[in-house]
């Protein structure tokens, strides 16, 4: 962020006007000691310098280039902070050469979460009362409100279009589980009766499906139907 956009001087012209002369990304894993530069590839591999052409800033000051970790860094967590380094008169006190911001982790994480085995209870009827749970490779993004969808439509029943209003849902960790709601839902109507469940699945004004489910690091996955 650069509080002097206001007034006229983006980060170009305070590279070229002024003693700064880098303005870098630098990362390590969590537990490491040393750190290295972020790279980007726009237009070339090259480190991330907020003062170059390739950065791109906003007209509230706020600075962005594309950080390319692909191939060059591990899934994990990271500590990532800014450095800075200033053009200083000879035997000038370290504090004006450079600053350092202060550090913050994150995590970079591109596994897409996949379903892991089967559905409980394994056999093909349910009792009243009874849950049933997917389970996932990946902890799933469980904030409330959900912002997954669920499903349901029991055959041969006006019950045809289920959605959460009908449903008791619970979600923790890699485990999403569901029963119904009996206090909606007559017992006696679905007895006996075949049922098709839909994880994930929404859809947008021009009818394209896409999916809600995501793993806490918001890496997506395609809807379930089963």
């Amino acid at each position: 962020f650069n509080p002097l956009y206001i007034k006229g001087k983006n980060m170009t012209k305070l590279g070229m006007d002024g003693p700064l002369e880098e303005v870098l990304l630098k990362y390590r894993k969590l537990g490491t000691s040393s750190w290295k530069p972020g790279l980007t590839d726009t237009p070339s591999t090259e480190p991330m310098n907020y003062l170059s052409s390739t950065a791109y800033e906003d007209n509230y000051g706020f600075s962005s280039l594309q950080w390319l970790l692909e191939g060059i860094a591990e899934e994990g967590e990271y500590e990532i902070t800014l450095a800075t380094k200033c053009t200083s008169a000879v035997n000038a006190p370290e504090e004006v050469k450079g600053f350092q911001e202060s550090i913050i982790t994150g995590i970079y994480d591109v596994t897409r979460p996949a379903q892991y085995g089967e559905p409980i209870p394994l056999r093909r009827d349910i009792v009243v009362g009874e849950e049933i749970s997917v389970f996932f490779t990946e902890d799933m993004l469980c904030t409330l409100p959900f912002t997954f969808e669920i499903r349901v439509n029991i055959e041969g029943t006006s019950y045809n279009d289920l959605d959460k209003r009908y449903l008791h849902i619970i979600c923790e960790g890699k485990r999403i589980g569901f029963q119904f709601d009996w206090g909606q839902i007559d017992p006696s109507v679905v007895v006996g009766k075949e049922f098709e469940v839909e994880i994930g699945a929404l859809s947008n004004s021009n009818g394209d499906i896409y999916s809600s489910l995501r793993d806490k690091n918001d890496n997506p996955m395609d809807p379930l139907k089963g």
